[in-house]
Formats: structure tokens, sequence, C-alpha cells
């Protein structure tokens, strides 16, 4: 299902639109959840941009697997590679 629902958002703009506010509402809920649990700015609001990216970049990665791989692998995967380019 999330393979069609993807196909559908890409040939809309005004759904490519909508999905990009609903990223930015996620990534601002979790900057506000790490500044509640004492993150302070701008840090906050990096990690969240940041984790909202990896999920994004490991969701179009297991849409494209042909082999079926899950998604959580994906998500450690774009994370590892986020530390592997930070610690750089």
């Amino acid at each position: 299902m999330a393979r069609t629902r993807q196909s559908v958002i890409d040939a809309h703009p005004d759904l490519q639109e909508r999905e990009l506010a609903k990223m930015a509402k996620l990534s601002a809920a979790i900057a506000q959840a790490l500044r509640e649990r004492g993150t302070s700015e701008p840090a906050a609001a990096l990690a969240a941009e940041a984790g909202v990216a990896a999920f994004r970049i490991a969701f179009a990665q297991w849409l494209a697997d042909p082999d079926g791989h899950g998604l959580g692998s994906y998500i450690r995967s774009a994370v590892d590679d986020l530390r592997r380019v930070t610690a750089a």
C-alpha cells in the first residue's frame, strides 16, 4: 500500500507539497520533544531535521527495493551513514 500511496503523491504536485508540510510538522514535533527532554537549540532542530531526512531517504530506498528488505534496515543504514558523514 505504501508504494501505491507514494506513486499517487509523486504524480500530483499538490500532494507533494502536502507531504512536505507533514514532514515539516513531524520535524517540529520531534524538535519540541527533544527540547522538552533538555536538548538545547539549535541541536534539537538539527537532530529533528536530520532524523526526518534519514527517514525520507530510507523510505525511498525501501519503496524501490525489489527484494522486500524491511524498512528498519534502511532506517538503520541511513542513520549509520549520517553518523559517518558527521563524524568525518
